[in-house]
């Protein structure tokens, strides 16, 4: 089961901790080193593509049509997350991993493929496939065997590589378990009754048979409740689109007070210019409730020497002029210089 989860999109860093927050605390969303809150609101990213929260799923969209459902499945005792992804079929030949399959070419996945010598079998196999269907629960296992020796430990994720967070003094290696797993559960090892008792469990959630082996799994070995792959409605639905009139910059209208200072602060809401990075802006800072004041000094000022100019950001003083008789009549108005 996966507790956690990162991405690197475009330059920025979302993981997303089901268990082992990094802080201890109970922000499980991080960017970019931070912990961030949605508050049901759509977050930018600064260097493109989104974050969304509809129910219990994280919705991480790219500005090219990326997208991957972070379904939050945690319980009273464990926490865990359902990982759906979405890829654009132009960049489909580079995927690798547990995405390999998606080019079409199940040959690719191994760099030393040893389930040949052992198994007359070729290539990564998923649960639903044909030939999964038709192994032996002897075969199944020793298939198992291999992609555990093998595939798990060409895609293991080195502290090089990591795109997690860690509380201090731990690295990647704590996380390394190589005897996992201690015993190798095979689906061919399913009583049959209990396999029809866990299809139709998965049937009647909603189940599609593109993921029906792997809820039948699921249910019998861990009992988990069967969870159809999440479908969230586009962003734009139900909204009103109405015509732009001039450029605007997707900019983050969080209320300042929900977050912390020690957490992700929302972009600016004022216009970026084009050559300019997001990141460069410095936080926002948490707006004041009360008016502003005048910082007026009505103190007659000491006599000063002529022509010494002040900083700009010092107040200049109100000078009392001397009692004099009242004017005859009111001085001509002058126009303010203010908005057009």
């Amino acid at each position: 089961m996966n507790t956690a989860v990162a991405i690197n999109l475009y330059g920025d860093r979302i993981a997303y901790y089901a268990e082992d927050v990094p802080d201890g605390s109970n922000s499980p969303l991080w960017l970019n080193g931070k912990p961030i809150r949605l508050e049901g609101r759509t977050y930018y990213l600064p260097c493109g593509g989104s974050i969304r929260l509809i129910g219990r799923n994280y919705i991480v969209s790219g500005p090219l049509g990326e997208k991957v459902i972070i379904d939050n499945r945690g319980s009273a005792n464990r926490g865990f997350v359902n990982l759906t992804v979405n890829y654009p079929s132009c960049n489909i030949q580079q995927v690798s991993g547990l995405l390999g399959n998606a080019n079409r070419n199940r040959q690719d996945e191994f760099q030393v493929n040893q389930i040949n010598q052992t198994t007359n079998l070729t290539g990564f196999i998923g649960m639903n496939s044909p030939e999964f269907a038709s192994l032996s629960q002897d075969v199944e296992q020793r298939y198992q065997n291999e992609i555990i020796k093998d595939f798990a430990e060409i895609h293991r994720v080195t502290q090089e590589r990591s795109l997690f967070d860690y509380r201090p003094g731990l690295t990647t290696s704590f996380y390394t378990d190589r005897s996992f797993p201690r015993i190798i559960r095979t689906f061919n090892s399913i009583p049959n009754t209990n396999r029809d008792a866990a299809r139709n469990r998965c049937q009647q959630m909603g189940v599609s048979e593109a993921e029906m082996n792997g809820c039948i799994f699921d249910a019998y070995y861990l009992d988990l409740n069967p969870n159809p792959i999440p479908t969230p409605p586009p962003a734009t639905e139900g909204v009103i689109l109405n015509k732009l009139r001039h450029p605007m910059v997707n900019s983050n209208t969080i209320a300042p007070s929900k977050f912390p200072e020690n957490e992700a602060q929302p972009l600016p809401t004022k216009p970026i210019d084009s050559t300019s990075k997001p990141s460069e802006y410095e936080p926002v800072t948490k707006p004041s409730t009360e008016p502003v004041k005048p910082a007026i000094n009505f103190k007659v000022p000491e006599p000063k020497a002529p022509n010494v100019s002040k900083p700009i950001s010092e107040p200049k003083p109100i000078k009392t002029p001397p009692a004099s008789p009242a004017p005859k009549s009111p001085p001509a108005s002058v126009p303010s210089k203010g908005k057009g």
